[in-house]
């Protein structure tokens, strides 16, 4: 048997479509929202959400990281753009890496950000949010669409090459230490201990162990549920 939550549920009309997974801070929830720009909106009353804010100067901002008080936001077709927050729901621009072709997502860890790119993984130095610097870049694969960092490693869903774990202890020259080219539209990846769990479109949910490097890691493959569970 599963646990059952009663749900209460509040929602806000808003004139944009495509939004995408939100940032919380303090207060208030960030929104990447693909063809408005970012919207940032007032929870401090959760039965009641107010728009508190937006921005428009990113063209076609697809996921967003907050960290202290700077939002790190992914412009699908520009790059990655880093936003002073002021006042809590202001934003002002402060950054701005430009990158080829499409930009995916962005994952923070300590002072790096690990852009996923349509030609590549690119390593951004965002020690100065104000003056974000390039540093190191893996282009012999490509379609990445997502990334976790963990340790010294970085583990990557690439979309239809597969899933791939990366050594970036020298950030400015990441190299590849193992890879699982039987999946095919891995969209998203996350880590916890020594297993990865990658979710790979309609091949479902699978499971890396990493806790040992190898040059092509087998998988086991979790049930999917379509329906609810028994």
């Amino acid at each position: 048997m599963f646990p059952t939550w009663k749900i209460h549920t509040r929602s806000l009309a808003l004139s944009v479509k495509r939004l995408c997974v939100p940032a919380f801070r303090n207060q208030h929830i960030f929104v990447a929202a693909a063809d408005a720009g970012i919207v940032v909106l007032d929870v401090s009353n959760p039965v009641a959400p107010q728009i508190a804010n937006s921005d428009s100067t990113s063209t076609r901002p697809v996921q967003l990281e907050i960290r202290d008080d700077y939002a790190y936001v992914v412009d699908y077709s520009e790059g990655l753009r880093i936003y002073a927050i002021l006042n809590e729901t202001e934003l002002e621009q402060v950054g701005f890496v430009e990158l080829p072709g499409l930009t995916f997502s962005v994952t923070l860890a300590d002072s790096l950000a690990f852009v996923a790119q349509q030609f590549g993984m690119y390593i951004i130095d965002i020690s100065d949010p104000t003056a974000p610097l390039q540093i190191g870049s893996l282009t012999e694969l490509r379609h990445f669409f997502n990334i976790a960092v963990s340790g010294g490693y970085a583990y990557s869903a690439n979309n239809t090459e597969g899933f791939h774990v990366i050594d970036i202890s020298n950030p400015q020259e990441p190299f590849i230490v193992g890879s699982n080219t039987d999946l095919y539209w891995a969209r998203a990846v996350a880590v916890s201990n020594d297993f990865a769990f990658v979710a790979a479109y309609n091949q479902g949910l699978k499971v890396f162990d990493v806790s040992i490097q190898q040059t092509q890691w087998k998988f086991s493959h979790l049930k999917t549920y379509t329906g609810h569970p028994t």
